[in-house]
């Protein structure tokens, strides 16, 4: 009788009955979406911790690590990548040429050397964007977007791209004006420490070549800039 009475009613745990028949759907699809998504960080961050156990020095670099597990890593070639989003409506409802030239050239005045370098990769896919987009930059945009670092390949593309349309799309003016603007960049010195023997040989072609019809004193700047020796 003692055994008896120490046994317990059992508790009952009321429940909704089961729907066969769910009333919304779109519920149930952001239900499901939000289970997967918590799984999946949560396996995720579990993995990123054990990783971490081993490599991080420190627990504030613990703590980073996990942190930081669930971003996607940005490759370099992203900075190239038309966006998705536009963030100005207006410049996407300008169709007309003389309004994208107005807003590129608008926009150029405040571009920092990133923006103005993924422009330019962007860009140079388009011959007929490319040209566009160096006749509405300023004569002085290379210069004061790039004051401190510039990409070396940046600098070959635009060289080989402008010598090859100097006498059709370009015009000789164009190209004078976007080689004289990267002469006056400061971190050209640097820039070209990056070349080959090979990519200061065929600037050295490309800029000859862009030499017949200009002035002294623009030769001389450019000469100089771009470290081309006089033949002898």
């Amino acid at each position: 009788s003692s055994a008896c009475c120490s046994i317990r009613a059992m508790v009952i745990i009321k429940e909704d009955p089961l729907s066969t028949r769910p009333d919304d759907m779109g519920k149930i699809r952001c239900e499901l979406a939000e289970a997967a998504r918590t799984d999946w960080k949560r396996q995720v961050v579990d993995d990123a911790k054990k990783r971490a156990i081993y490599s991080a020095p420190t627990y504030d670099h613990f703590k980073e690590l996990v942190a930081g597990c669930t971003l996607t890593p940005v490759a370099r070639a992203d900075f190239a990548t038309p966006a998705k989003v536009t963030a100005n409506k207006a410049a996407r409802q300008s169709t007309t040429p003389e309004s994208r030239s107005r807003v590129a050239r608008s926009a150029s005045h405040g571009l920092g050397s990133r923006h103005l370098q993924t422009q330019l990769l962007r860009a140079m896919e388009n011959p007929a964007a490319l040209t566009e987009l160096l006749a509405s930059l300023p004569d002085d945009a290379f210069r004061r977007s790039f004051r401190v670092d510039m990409e070396s390949e940046l600098v070959v593309r635009v060289l080989r791209t402008v010598g090859k349309g100097a006498d059709s799309a370009f015009g000789a003016g164009l190209a004078a004006k976007v080689v004289l603007d990267l002469a006056h960049c400061p971190c050209l010195g640097s820039c070209l420490n990056f070349l080959s023997a090979t990519e200061k040989a065929e600037i050295s072609r490309l800029l000859r070549a862009l030499r017949q019809g200009q002035a002294p004193d623009w030769w001389r700047t450019v000469s100089a800039a771009f470290q081309i020796p006089e033949p002898l």
